[in-house]
Order: structure tokens, then C-alpha cells, then sequence
């Protein structure tokens, strides 16, 4: 039905932005006030983008100006102008808010989900806040409000991206306190808080290359969905992996020491690691069938993503960073004891942990 309706009409169309001007002092149900409302529909006309604006003075969304009465569209526009449902549209009626609300149905160009239409939707905002601001304008102090898809979007857009972060720096420091609750090492869980930190600002990276590529010319950005969705998923996953991992080199240390705990630690987890990180790869994938652009790119950013932590981080990054804090004269030279005499040998007591 949407394609049907693009056929045919502006894609706006679909879900108009409507404006709500509010003034306390106006009253647009006089000629003064359809004349204040004329003005103003004449600037939003102006802006680069817009396509049509019904108002109680443009009531078919005609460009403003003078219409010949006895045209065709001059008795259409007339008849519309004084029809009671238009009135009730366009300038509220409510005893306490009559003649003190307008009303103005902006048409776009863009489909009213596309990122274009909330960039011209921001336009339309900086317009009228300097309209609102001038001292010599009519709407000088006057509050607008804006309702629709568009606007909606937008609302929901600015609302994630601030909860974007603090999801960020909270998500962050519980894993880290969970981290230091269990493995009781500050130095290891800050170097694995930043190795799954990594996975992520590549993986996010890699995407938005990767889209700029395939889509080209229409590619305006990631779906806002998707740095909020990849961070707190990847960072549990990761960690998930990184306790697994530094748990079982703790206890293989224990027992066969520094540099044989860790390879043993390594080769005992490694296989199983791997397949949890292949399988959910290969389940996020199938995100990548959908028609929807935003799954599309959620579902190629969690199994790069996943891949990433499987295969570089736990098995180089961890392990070696492990390996960098073993001393180099923590494991004995050839065999378990050193001779202290001729005569006579003394065990070599090996470290039990880092």
C-alpha cells in the first residue's frame, strides 16, 4: 500500500509532520490571526525540502498567494476554507484553547522514516525557534510542537542515543565489578574489560565501512539500533568468554604452574569457546535475511562481532597478555630441581599464581 501511495503522492504523504503553534495572545479563528497563519505557512513553504503545508489559510496545500476566485482551484480552495471540518482541523475549538492553536499539516519529500526526513524535520525546528525568538515576528514567543512519524522517530532517536551512553559507562562498570568480584586481579580485569572494549569500536567500525561500500550513495549512517544493541550484547558475550577462559588458567596454573597452566588452560577451553562463538555467529547471521536495513546491519555487526572475540581476542589477546605477566625465571630451566652442590640438590618451588 505504501508503494502504491509513493506511486502517486510525494512520499510525505504517508505520515505528514504536523506543527502545533500555541499563543497565549493570538487569535486565529479573526483576520488578523488567518493573516498571522498565512505568514507562517508561507516560511515553512520556503524551507528546501517541503513539498506542501496545509494550514486554515492554504487548506489543500497550495503554494501561498492570491488564487483567481472563479477558478476551478479558487472555488475549490473557498469552499474548503469555510467548511466547518476545516475549521475544526486547522484552529482548535476547545473552549479553552479556541482560536489559541493552529494547526499546520507539513508535507516532505522524503519518506517519512528515512533519516533525510528527519534532517529537514531538525530544519523545520531551527526555522521556527528563530521565528519563535525574533522580537518584530508575529510569533515572537509563541510554542510550537511537533507530532507525526517523523517527529516520533527523531524523539525516539535523541532519547536512545543519550541512554546510548549511559547504558555505556554503567554496562561497564558492573561487568567490572563482577570482574574483580570473581578473578580478584585489577590489573587482568581491566586489560579484559578493554580487550572486549576493542572487539566492539572494531566491530562497529568494520560495519560502518562495510554499509558506506554496499549501500553507496543511500547510505546515511547506521540504524541508531545498532551501536545500542552490538555494545551490550558483545560486552556480555565477551566477558562471558574472558571468565570462562581466566578462570580455567587460575586453576591449571595452580597445579602445573605459570607457563604450563596457561597452554593447558588454553588448549583445554579453546575448542569449546570456538564452537559457542561459531554457533552464535552463525545465529545472528540469519538476522542478515530479513528485508529490514536496521536488522540487516544488527545482525552482520553481532556476528563480526562474536567472530572477533572468538578468534583474536580469547585466543591471542588474553593468552598473551597471560603469557607477558609470567617472569622469565618462574619455570624451572630443565628440569624440577637446580643443583645447589655437587653433593646434594634442593627442590625448586614453583609459583602458584601471578
Amino acid at each position: 500500500g505504501t508503494r502504491l501511495l509513493w506511486e502517486h503522492f510525494p512520499p510525505g504523504e504517508t505520515g505528514p509532520v504536523t506543527v502545533l503553534a500555541v499563543s497565549k495572545e493570538a487569535r486565529f479563528d479573526t483576520k488578523e490571526g488567518e493573516y498571522q497563519i498565512a505568514l507562517l505557512t508561507k516560511v515553512l513553504y520556503d524551507i528546501e525540502g517541503v513539498v506542501s503545508v496545509r494550514s486554515i489559510t492554504e487548506p489543500l496545500g497550495d503554494k501561498p498567494g492570491y488564487v483567481q476566485p472563479f477558478t476551478k482551484r479558487g472555488l475549490a480552495k473557498l469552499a474548503a476554507k469555510a467548511h466547518r471540518l476545516t475549521k475544526a482541523r486547522f484552529v482548535a475549538q476547545e473552549e479553552q484553547f479556541k482560536g489559541r492553536v493552529a494547526r499546520f499539516d507539513v508535507i516532505l519529500q522524503h519518506d517519512p522514516f528515512s533519516r533525510e526526513a528527519i534532517d529537514l524535520l531538525d530544519t523545520i525546528y531551527h526555522t521556527l525557534e528563530a521565528v519563535q525568538q525574533d522580537p518584530n515576528s508575529a510569533w515572537h514567543n509563541a510554542e510550537f510542537n511537533y507530532v507525526g512519524t517523523t517527529a516520533g522517530i527523531r524523539d525516539l532517536k535523541a532519547v536512545t542515543e543519550n541512554d546510548l551512553i549511559r547504558i555505556q559507562r554503567l554496562v561497564v562498570l558492573s561487568v567490572l565489578m563482577v570482574l574483580l568480584l570473581i578473578l580478584r586481579r585489577p590489573l587482568i580485569c581491566f586489560y579484559l574489560i578493554l580487550s572486549v572494549l576493542l572487539s566492539y569500536f572494531v566491530a562497529i567500525g568494520i560495519t560502518e565501512l562495510f554499509f558506506q561500500w554496499h549501500y553507496g550513495s543511500s547510505f546515511h549512517g547506521l540504524d541508531w539500533k545498532v551501536p545500542l544493541f552490538l555494545f551490550v550484547i558483545l560486552i556480555a558475550i565477551g566477558e562471558d568468554y574472558n571468565i570462562y577462559l581466566t578462570t580455567r588458567v587460575f586453576e591449571e596454573q595452580k597445579r602445573l604452574g605459570l607457563r604450563e597452566g596457561l597452554r593447558t588452560a588454553v588448549v583445554q577451553t579453546g575448542g569449546i569457546i570456538t564452537s559457542c562463538g561459531i554457533i552464535m555467529a552463525g545465529t545472528f547471521v540469519s538476522m542478515m535475511t530479513g528485508t529490514l536495513r536496521g536488522m540487516f546491519e544488527l545482525g552482520f555487526a553481532l556476528s563480526l562481532g562474536v567472530l572477533l572475540d572468538t578468534f583474536i581476542v580469547r585466543t591471542i589477546l588474553v593468552p598473551s597478555f597471560f603469557a607477558i605477566l609470567i617472569p622469565r625465571d618462574s619455570e624451572p630451566i630443565d628440569a624440577d630441581t637446580d643443583a645447589t652442590s655437587d653433593d646434594s640438590v634442593a627442590p625448586r618451588k614453583r609459583p602458584t599464581h601471578v
